[in-house]
Parts: C-alpha cells; sequence; structure tokens
C-alpha cells in the first residue's frame, strides 16, 4: 500500500516537472530585450549608436601663416572648427589640373584639414551643402582651405594624397564670411606652433613643438564573454557554444562555424560561414566600395549598440583598407589617439560581401574619470632630434607620428590609466617611443 502510495507522489511530480519544461520551452524567446510594443528585438550592448558625422573626424587641423605652421592647443577646438566647416555651402567642382601637386611648403593664409584615412568623395556631400551630385569616385585624404583675398576661386580643394589619384576642388560660398571666420578664430584662441618632420616617401607630418596634454584615470566597466547578450548578437544558437582554454591565453568560444577568442578586455571573432557570392562581389567592384564598408561596419555595430562611448571618450574612423575589405575605428579621448598592444583601443570590422567575416573588438568602458598626477614628455624638437639619433628607429622607415595616449591597467586591476606618449608607426605597426632621453616617456 505505501509503495503505491509512493508511486502515485513521484508520477504526480513527474507530470508537473514536465509540464513546468514545456512551459518554459514555450516561452524562451532566447537574449532579447523587449520592445515597447510587446515584441522582441536584438540583444543589445550596454553602448549607443553613432553616425557618419560622430565617426568621421580630421586628426588635424594646420593653420599655415606667414610660411610658418599653427596647430590650436586645445585639441577639442578641432571638433568645433569642423562643425562649423559643415555648415558651408559649396558649388563648381571640378577636377583640379593632373600637374597641380598643391605643396604648402611657402604657402600662407591655407588651412589644411587631415584625416586619419584616406574617405570616399561621396562624403563630401554628407559634410557640406553642395549645388549638384558628386560624379567623381575618388577618396581625400586632407583638404586645403585657401584664405587669400587675391584667390578669385577654386577656395577650397579635396586632395587624395596619391599622385594618380583624383583631386577635386570647388568654391565656398559667402567666402568672406569665411575669411573673417578664421581671423577672428586666430585672434580668439589659442595657437602654438608645430614642426614639419619628413619621413618615408617624402610624406610630410606636423607636430607640435610645445605639449599641452593630461593624462586621466578611469574607472572601468567590461562586456563579460559569457553574457547572454554578446553570445546571442555573434551566434546564431548560443545553447550550442563550447567554451575551452585558448592555448595562447584567454578563453575560446565556437559553434562549429563561428568562433570569438577572448584574451582579458578584447575579442577576436571570426564568422567561417561567411561568404561572398560572385554577384556580391561583382556588385561592390561597379559601387563605392569605401563607402559600402564604412555604412556597413557603422549600420552592424549600431544594430547592438556597440559603441562604448563617454563624454571624452570617443571612437574614430582611422583606416579605410577597401583591397582587403577592412575598417578600423581607434578610440580617442580629447580628440588625441589612444593606442595599445593588446587590442582594447580599436573597433576592426572586415566584411566579406554583406556578411561580417571578422569583429575584433575592445570590450571595455571607461566611465568615472579624475585626474592622476603630471608627468614630462619630451617637446617636440626634443622628439625630432631623439629620432635623428636614435639607432632603433629610421625617419626614413616611420609612417606617422602622433601625440596620443598609451591606455594601460593599473596594478590591482580597479583602474585604467591614459598615459600622454608619443607614438609612431613602422613597419611593425604603432610603437611607444620609450628609450634613451632623460626624459620619463609615458611611465616606461
Amino acid at each position: 500500500m505505501r509503495v503505491e502510495f509512493l508511486k502515485s507522489i513521484l508520477l504526480t511530480f513527474l507530470v508537473a516537472l514536465s509540464l513546468i519544461l514545456t512551459l518554459a520551452i514555450w516561452n524562451y524567446q532566447g537574449e532579447y530585450d523587449i520592445a515597447g510594443d510587446g515584441q522582441p528585438i536584438d540583444a543589445q550592448l550596454n553602448g549607443v549608436e553613432q553616425t557618419k558625422r560622430d565617426l568621421i573626424k580630421p586628426s588635424q587641423f594646420i593653420f599655415h601663416v606667414n610660411q610658418g605652421l599653427l596647430g590650436l592647443e586645445d585639441k577639442q577646438m578641432e571638433r568645433q572648427f569642423f562643425q562649423d566647416m559643415m555648415q558651408w555651402s559649396l558649388y563648381d567642382f571640378e577636377m583640379a589640373p593632373e600637374q597641380e601637386t598643391f605643396d604648402l611648403s611657402n604657402s600662407t593664409d591655407v588651412v589644411e584639414v587631415t584625416f586619419p584615412t584616406v574617405l570616399p568623395t561621396s562624403y563630401i556631400s554628407e559634410m557640406f551643402s553642395i549645388d549638384d551630385t558628386l560624379v567623381y569616385d575618388s577618396y581625400f585624404k586632407r583638404i586645403l582651405i585657401y584664405l587669400s583675398d587675391d584667390r578669385m576661386g577654386d577656395h577650397i580643394v579635396f586632395e587624395s594624397g596619391d599622385q594618380n589619384g583624383i583631386n577635386v576642388q570647388a568654391n565656398i560660398q559667402n567666402m568672406p564670411e569665411v575669411r573673417e571666420y578664421f581671423e577672428r578664430k586666430l585672434m580668439s584662441e589659442d595657437f602654438q606652433p608645430f614642426l614639419t618632420v619628413n619621413l618615408q616617401n617624402n610624406k610630410q607630418v606636423y607636430i607640435p613643438r610645445d605639449i599641452h596634454i593630461e593624462g586621466r584615470k578611469f574607472r572601468f566597466k567590461s562586456i563579460s564573454p559569457d553574457s547572454n547578450a554578446l553570445q546571442s548578437i555573434l551566434f546564431r544558437n548560443p545553447s550550442a557554444i563550447i567554451n575551452s582554454p585558448n592555448p595562447d591565453g584567454g578563453q575560446i568560444y565556437t559553434d562549429g562555424n563561428r568562433e570569438m577568442i577572448v584574451d582579458g578586455y578584447s575579442m577576436e571573432y571570426t564568422n567561417f560561414s561567411a561568404k561572398e557570392s560572385q554577384g556580391e562581389q561583382q556588385e561592390n567592384m561597379l559601387s563605392n566600395n569605401g563607402e559600402y564598408l564604412i555604412s556597413q561596419s557603422i549600420g552592424y555595430i549600431n544594430s547592438h549598440n556597440g559603441w562604448l562611448v563617454d563624454e571624452g571618450v570617443q571612437y574614430q574612423l582611422y583606416r579605410l583598407n577597401e583591397p582587403n575589405n577592412h575598417v578600423e575605428y581607434r578610440m580617442s579621448y580629447d580628440n588625441f589617439p589612444v593606442f595599445s598592444n593588446t587590442g582594447i583601443d580599436t573597433i576592426n570590422i572586415t566584411l566579406h560581401g554583406q556578411n561580417v567575416y571578422h569583429y575584433n573588438r575592445s570590450l571595455l568602458e571607461l566611465t568615472y574619470s579624475y585626474d592622476r598626477a603630471e608627468m614630462e614628455l619630451m617637446d617636440g624638437d626634443e622628439l625630432l632630434h631623439y629620432l635623428e639619433q636614435s639607432e632603433t628607429y629610421s625617419l626614413d622607415q616611420i609612417f606617422n607620428i602622433k601625440l596620443g595616449y598609451r591606455i594601460e591597467q593599473q596594478p590591482g586591476g580597479q583602474i585604467f590609466d591614459l598615459i600622454p606618449t608619443w607614438c609612431i608607426e613602422t613597419y611593425f605597426g604603432w610603437e611607444f617611443i620609450t628609450g634613451a632621453s632623460s626624459l620619463n616617456q609615458g611611465g616606461f
């Protein structure tokens, strides 16, 4: 009798458990947030959406005045200058003469606006109001604004930086007001002298003689690779993910077709199933692939609110590699670039057709910040002298020089430090200037 009673209790328990599991399966909808109308929406990160205007910014404004070079002391003001520029209206676009080289070594009354990477000329119509549709399928790396009163036309030039590229020029409406604007800024803002440095293939870059950059300490948050949100964004079926240690450090997450390698606060994601069809290849060849790469990469990151930014911490389009279908966005602070050797400074996307093949990114979100102690740093003259005398570096093997930040996690792990540092770009990527100076270059 007692045995039959226990069997009844066990049977009732099993039936109830079966009903509960069935109900849970019916109601399971993965890692989704719920929209206002009750419909599920895609998983999201704790970031924001960004536009091209948020992400495409100049890296430098240089004023050629009386055959000297001046730049803004307050790097943040460059963003305001660019915002003001985008209110201009342009007209009478045409190709610049092929023989014109736009050598500015002895120029005066010219404003030179440089971008970190080449941009498709189609973006001109998104920066400015223009009088017609641009038909030039080309790229530009810098904008030259000619302010001289005796220049009757072609006030602005979009220069490709490639001797085989197309340079586009145009006129600016209300040019007297534009001249007055820059004259007023030269009187009211603080400027500092810059030096010209000749690098590989006679490329010229400008570096400040004096240093006006302050370090910063940050508390932070991070995206957990084990979170359902991140795994739902990257994998079709998170329940099929297998997690294992990576022999090189960190963890590997894979479902057989996709793989995420996480090391510290950065991840490298590969979608092995992403394939480019012949039709997609042909479509990209016929269209402006640079514009396509920028739009698709921004749209993909926006789809899951993937921009982890704060008031001073932003991301900036830093490299557009059309042959490899690759786009890089670099972290910046107060318009100074941020560099790291651990992948926490960038977001990179490589496309195969309309599919994301590689998605490598920082999992770090810098939050509350506070002051750090001041430090000595080589000024522009000292840096140039050091590079000229260095046995490690040669100017003709350097692609670029930037004043920016090195981001490092402090001992204890609670704080990330933005350390002012000179950085140079070589065949091996970005490197920090660390040695053979009496001054401390960023804490080394």
